[in-house]
């Protein structure tokens, strides 16, 4: 079990080495100015940029080899 723990880990820690940013492009619906009793509602698409830091990937890295090599270490005792 510690073994898959791991290895999810590392591929998630490599990727997010590999990939620093994260840009969704949600779309919001606002009002634009109203005409008597209707409104208008326009489609907006708003960028923000999700950037987490590098040395978070290369914790959960070393956190996955860790948990990989004493699951090893398990499995043969």
């Amino acid at each position: 079990m510690n073994r898959r723990i791991g290895i999810a880990l590392i591929i998630f820690g490599a990727s997010m080495l590999i990939w620093t940013s994260f840009t969704p492009a949600p779309k919001e619906k606002k009002p634009m100015m109203p005409d008597n009793d209707s409104s208008i509602r326009v489609s907006v698409k708003k960028k923000t940029t999700m950037n987490w830091m590098p040395y978070l990937g290369t914790v959960l890295v070393a956190g996955g080899l860790v948990l990989v090599i004493t699951g090893k270490r398990s499995d043969q005792e």
